[in-house]
């Protein structure tokens, strides 16, 4: 019998040739295709300020308010970026970029100050309007801007300079002082607009600063002190507005006379009294206007005035003699012994004065009291 065939022992853990056939046909597919391109690192963003320095030069305001909202929350970095921005491009833009830098932060207005104090020099109303607006608000703290506003308001258009006026007023005593030191150089339309700065800040220092440019040079900058002197009606403005009677020129000593009229009289008799003392050493032809002045006010009693009025009955000056007459009629009352005198000067050559002279004695006899 043919021996039956030995059975095949199991493999036993063999490894299966399929995964590495699978191997090497995923290197051969791999070989063929096209090698991947490496991922574009991503661009790097703009700083945060620099993306709303735009938005800060537009004309929109709502969009450079919202920018200046965002800067502010950003705190120094966007300082920083905005200073550094202050130096590039044109005037516009650089003082766009100022004044919101300051109103980013306020402590920063020293790096800002070249380009405003620049914009102060320059023809552009609009954003000169609102510097002065930001001025204004600044209050104190524009004080570093006071000089320029000042320089530029000789030249500025009326609306112009009441805006300076008030950034300045803000600004507060140093500003002040700078009036006052720029009224004494000023000439011309500045002088008079520097001296009614003065008026807005009342404190007893500017009213003696005020009385001090009484006797400024120019007509125009004595006219402004008077009228502000006046609208104080304080004691301390007496003096000068009595100083401001003899003033050579006629529209300062009509606003002294108006202003004088609006201080009561109790205030006013003692100071007035004491005037009229110092005023007898002055030449008489200037005595005399101003006693002929105060008479017709009525400020002063005939025992102060009285005698200076029976004087100035024989000035060279027929409109002085005539103004005397009629001062002694408005103290009528009181007037009983001038009626010597007057009666005297009914023979005087000048119709005028005859006739305000008959005024008085008539006056001094219906009302008089002996």
């Amino acid at each position: 019998m043919p021996a039956k065939s030995a059975k095949k022992p199991a493999a036993k853990n063999l490894p299966s040739k399929k995964p590495a056939a699978k191997k090497i046909a995923a290197k051969k597919i791999a070989a063929k295709a096209p090698a991947a391109k490496p991922k574009a690192s991503p661009k790097p963003k703009p700083a945060p300020a620099l993306r709303h320095l735009v938005a800060l030069t537009g004309s929109n305001p709502k969009a450079r308010s919202d920018a200046e909202a965002a800067l502010r929350k950003q705190g120094p970095s966007a300082v920083a970026e905005l200073r550094a921005s202050l130096g590039q491009g044109p005037l516009t833009q650089r003082a766009a970029l100022a004044m919101s830098l300051v109103r980013v932060d306020v402590d920063a207005l020293a790096a800002a100050l070249p380009t405003l104090t620049e914009l102060i020099g320059s023809s552009n109303k609009a954003q000169m309007a609102e510097l002065l607006q930001l001025a204004t608000a600044l209050g104190s703290r524009a004080e570093p801007l006071v000089p320029a506003l000042l320089d530029r308001l000789e030249h500025a258009s009326e609306p112009q300079a009441k805006a300076i006026v008030a950034a300045v007023r803000a600004a507060g005593a140093l500003g002040a002082r700078l009036v006052d030191d720029a009224a004494t150089r000023a000439t011309g339309a500045q002088a008079a607009r520097l001296v009614a700065l003065l008026d807005g800040f009342d404190r007893p220092e500017h009213t003696a600063r005020l009385a001090a440019l009484v006797h400024h040079p120019e007509p125009g900058a004595r006219l402004a002190a008077v009228r502000a002197l006046g609208r104080r009606r304080g004691r301390e403005s007496l003096p000068p507005l009595l100083r401001a009677l003899q003033d050579p020129e006629v529209e300062v000593t009509r606003a002294a006379q108006l202003e004088l009229r609006k201080i009561p009289a109790t205030m006013s008799e003692p100071v007035i009294a004491s005037f009229l003392q110092r005023l007898r050493q002055d030449p008489a032809a200037a005595r005399n206007r101003v006693v002929v002045v105060l008479s017709e006010l009525g400020v002063a009693s005939f025992e102060d005035i009285g005698p200076l009025l029976l004087d100035a009955l024989g000035d060279d000056d027929p409109a002085h003699r005539a103004g005397a007459a009629r001062g002694l009629l408005e103290l009528a009352p009181t007037a009983h012994a001038a009626l010597p005198r007057l009666r005297n000067q009914r023979k005087d050559r000048v119709e005028a004065v005859r006739a305000a002279v008959e005024a008085a004695i008539a006056a001094i006899e219906q009302k008089g009291t002996k």
